[in-house]
């Protein structure tokens, strides 16, 4: 299980990102902060395969990742940045384990950039690719769009008007039909399929 640290000063939006990170079987979020002071004084970074926190802090101590650094050398850092500075930054030259997302990147987007940086593996059970895809019933395809669309299940149940546990039920069947282990192989067949635009 890799482990990542989230800091973002809004906890509307942190809770968000930690939902969508733990839908991924290999990720679990091991702490939240919302400030710098908060992040240099939390003892899990030193155990964090992966910080990934709203590139506006940066600004409150630009040494930061230097001092976080001196207790775990290894850690890389995902910096989410608003369009213009996304833009900019992208343009400078990559230091070694810092990556920029921008802040509009579809959930797709974000799920590869973070198997990429923490190199996950994909599973090997089976492949949505080569797996013979069963139709999806009217539900299921619901279900899939808001899936795609960022929502949890809490959220589309709220949505459907339905029982969080009967979307649990129909996130289940989507993955057995397309052969997933997770809503990453959902957003990838989403995207294949042509059912989403691509991030």
């Amino acid at each position: 299980m890799e482990r990542i640290v989230l800091a973002y000063p809004h906890k509307l939006l942190r809770n968000g990102l930690k939902m969508l990170l733990e839908q991924q079987p290999q990720i679990v979020v091991a702490s939240e902060v919302a400030s710098i002071e908060e992040l240099l004084q939390n003892r899990k970074i030193s155990q964090a395969k992966l910080l990934m926190a709203d590139y506006n802090l940066r600004a409150e101590n630009d040494s930061v990742i230097k001092q976080l650094r001196t207790k775990n050398p290894a850690l890389k850092v995902l910096w989410l940045a608003d369009p213009a500075d996304y833009n900019h930054l992208t343009n400078q030259t990559k230091k070694q384990g810092i990556r920029y997302l921008n802040k509009d990147a579809k959930p797709l987007e974000l799920y590869r950039s973070v198997k990429r940086m923490l190199k996950l593996k994909e599973a090997s059970k089976t492949d949505t690719q080569t797996h013979s895809v069963k139709k999806l019933s009217k539900r299921e395809n619901e279900v899939l769009r808001l899936l795609c669309a960022g929502l949890n299940n809490r959220a589309i149940a709220e949505e459907m008007k339905l029982n969080e546990k009967t979307i649990s039920t129909y996130k289940q069947r989507i993955l057995t039909k397309i052969g997933g282990n997770s809503v990453v192989d959902i957003y990838e067949y989403a995207q294949k399929k042509k059912l989403v635009v691509k991030a």
